[in-house]
């Protein structure tokens, strides 16, 4: 599973790890790479190592963009887990940059993204609700 885009709180990073830490008995070989920086880097490094996910979840520096395109073709899954926001009202990079690389994306269902991406393109979990997003990483 890969996640690019930058670290911040309202990215819902926190919840991607949790809903990982859920369905890590069920899917013993998947890895959860986390490609970025900002300024709740090392809180998502304090949920991996609280979790014991070190092995599994990794937090890699950002890279070029030249090489990030590569780098998501060829994973197996994007995430974009952010939280629901009332303020947020244009489509985030994250999105598109997954879904151009051709990958399955799992995608928060807010409003913005409801309105740019139909159900045949990305598959939705509820925004905020790990337990949803662990489901959705599942299937």
């Amino acid at each position: 599973m890969i996640y690019p885009g930058t670290l911040n709180w309202h990215q819902g990073l926190d919840i991607a790890i949790k809903a990982f830490d859920r369905i890590k008995e069920k899917a013993p070989h998947a890895e959860f790479h986390i490609y970025g920086s900002g300024n709740y880097k090392d809180d998502l490094l304090l949920i991996i190592k609280e979790l014991s996910l070190s092995n599994r979840v990794k937090l890699m520096d950002t890279v070029p963009i030249e090489q990030i395109g590569e780098i998501m073709a060829n994973a197996d899954l994007g995430v974009v887990p952010r939280e629901r926001l009332i303020w947020r009202r244009c489509i985030q990079h994250e999105d598109i940059r997954i879904h151009g690389a051709r990958v399955p994306v799992i995608v928060a269902n807010t409003r913005i993204d409801k309105y740019y991406f139909n159900e045949s393109l990305v598959k939705y979990f509820e925004a905020g609700d790990e337990i949803s997003l662990a489901g959705a990483m599942l299937s």
